[in-house]
């Protein structure tokens, strides 16, 4: 159940990164008469990122530890076809 929970948390996190970004480039501010200033909001998106970022991890410290079973058969350097791939998540 927490796995189920973390693991949506985290979908959610690494979303709000782009929602976030999205808001920024559109200029979009809070709908508050105190948070008028462009600078203000983004302060506030920003540390709503970072505060959703701790969450996560303070939870991940409840997590059960994870043991491989079968043992490892083989190490090999991993070849030229995953490198898009890791790119593509990066950029």
């Amino acid at each position: 159940m927490l796995k189920k929970l973390y693991r949506i948390l985290l979908t959610i996190n690494s979303l709000a990164v782009f929602v976030i970004i999205y808001i920024i480039k559109e200029k979009k501010q809070l709908p508050i008469e105190y948070f008028k200033s462009a600078y203000i909001s983004y302060l506030i998106y920003f540390i709503l990122i970072i505060l959703f970022s701790a969450i996560c991890l303070k939870i991940a410290k409840f997590l059960p530890d994870e043991i491989i079973t079968g043992g490892i058969k083989q190490v090999e350097s991993a070849n030229g076809s995953y490198l898009p791939s890791y790119l593509g998540y990066f950029l």
